[in-house]
This record gives structure tokens, C-alpha cells and sequence, in this order.
């Protein structure tokens, strides 16, 4: 396999990873939700959390978005020009961070305000953490 093809290869890798991590954070930044089953009353507390810091949120996940578009762009562009792609990587880099920063400001900011009770809600309403497979005994 050439240099080319395994550099595309990562990058495609890089993409992926990225826009899922990115993709997480829109669902929760929108007041989406990965987690099944969780009680009504945990969804409609989080969904609190996310509204209440809907303007600090909302801006990151625009700016997550026009960076995910950029790297698609850029990725599927004739000429293919590997430094275009790698600025746009490097910016969707930023804007994710940017977005799981805000993201962890609000969280934090919500859960000083929450009681014991209200807190563990939060914990268990799988918005934080997905109820994914565990691993391990």
C-alpha cells in the first residue's frame, strides 16, 4: 500500500472519529439522547441542562458543523490537495474541542445548581456517559 493511500486512509479514519465524536456532542448540545430507557423524568432534567445553556452551546455546534462540511469538501475535491485537508482536519480538531469545552462548562455550570437527587438523575439519564456495553466483569 502506498504512502498516499494509507495517509487518505487515516485521514478518512480521522474524519470518522471526529464527526462521531462531533455528531455526540450536536445530539446532546440539541437535546438529543443516546441512552435507552431512561425514566421521563431524567430526560426532562437534562433536556433543562441543555436549553438553559442553549446560547453558549448552540453557537459551537454551527461552527462544529461548517467545519464537518469543510473536510467533506475538501476531502472529495479535484485536485485532491492533502494540506487543504489537513488545515480542515485541524480546524474541525478545534471547533470539537471548542464544542466539548462548552459542552463541559455547562454540565458543570447545571450541576452546581442541582441537589444529590437531581445530580444522580443526571448521571443516570445516559446523556453524559452512553449506556453502551460494558466491558469487564
Amino acid at each position: 500500500m502506498s504512502f498516499r493511500n494509507l495517509a487518505i486512509l487515516l485521514g478518512i479514519s480521522v474524519v470518522l472519529n471526529v464527526l462521531l465524536v462531533g455528531f455526540w456532542a450536536g445530539q446532546l448540545a440539541r437535546g438529543g439522547h443516546f441512552g435507552r430507557g431512561a425514566p421521563m423524568s431524567e430526560d426532562r432534567a437534562m433536556r433543562g441542562v441543555w436549553k438553559r445553556h442553549d446560547a453558549m452551546l448552540r453557537p459551537r455546534t454551527e461552527a462544529l458543523q461548517v467545519a464537518r462540511r469543510r473536510v467533506t469538501e475538501t476531502l472529495v475535491a479535484e485536485p485532491f490537495q492533502p494540506e487543504a485537508l489537513e488545515a480542515a482536519l485541524t480546524q474541525l480538531r478545534t471547533e470539537t474541542d471548542g464544542a466539548q469545552g462548552a459542552l463541559h462548562r455547562a454540565i458543570l455550570e447545571s450541576a452546581r445548581e442541582l441537589g444529590p437527587e437531581d445530580r444522580r438523575q443526571m448521571a443516570a439519564s445516559g446523556w453524559l456517559v452512553g449506556r453502551g456495553q460494558r466491558r469487564g466483569p
